[in-house]
């Protein structure tokens, strides 16, 4: 890497200590990543942003390992219950975010945004499998809030709906029809990326 080639990246400055710059670098891709459907289109071109970022980083003489690795098992529910699947689907998703936060390297925050993808493909799998055709398409970054889910959730159990593949006996307007519906558009794209 030349020297002009890292100041894109790494836009050094005489009254920026280096490190300081790669927290604050590492912490506005974190804010982004962190609020953000992991959508590969929108997330890769940032990935090897990250990566030339370290990159340029080392080339000024940082340094970017860290004595603490963390990892996260992943809690992935056999279960055909939508409520246990998505109640675990959030609780990774907890969990996620926070080693996202606590990534102190651009090798960290690729492992968390790898448990991410992991996270949300394995419920999408799940969830979208029983997804209907729709005459609209649904917004697939629009995720809906988790209380809404909940509600849902909450509201086909009353109506004897507990596990996925009985999701074809709520209407289309229902909410959970509308997630399995999105999370398999999602399914599609991440497919054909």
């Amino acid at each position: 890497m030349l020297k002009e080639d890292a100041l894109l990246y790494f836009p050094l400055v005489d009254d920026i200590e280096m490190d300081e710059l790669y927290d604050q670098l590492l912490f506005e891709q974190k804010q982004f990543l962190s609020n953000r459907m992991p959508i590969s289109k929108v997330f890769n071109p940032r990935i090897a942003r990250l990566k030339k970022m370290d990159e340029a980083y080392v080339f000024f003489g940082g340094n970017n390992q860290s004595k603490l690795n963390p990892t996260i098992e992943l809690r992935l529910a056999e279960s055909d219950s939508i409520e246990v699947s998505y109640l675990n689907f959030q609780e990774n998703l907890n969990l996620i975010k926070l080693e996202l936060f606590k990534a102190k390297n651009v090798n960290q925050l690729l492992v968390a945004i790898d448990n991410l993808f992991k996270n949300q493909h394995y419920f999408a799998h799940k969830m979208g499998s029983f997804g209907t055709a729709l005459d609209y398409q649904p917004i697939v970054s629009k995720e809906p809030d988790a209380m809404e889910i909940l509600s849902g959730i909450k509201f086909a159990k009353e109506n004897g709906v507990i596990t996925f593949d009985q999701l074809s006996q709520l209407p289309d307007d229902n909410i959970l029809v509308e997630e399995a519906n999105r999370l398999s558009l999602w399914l599609k794209i991440e497919t054909n990326v």
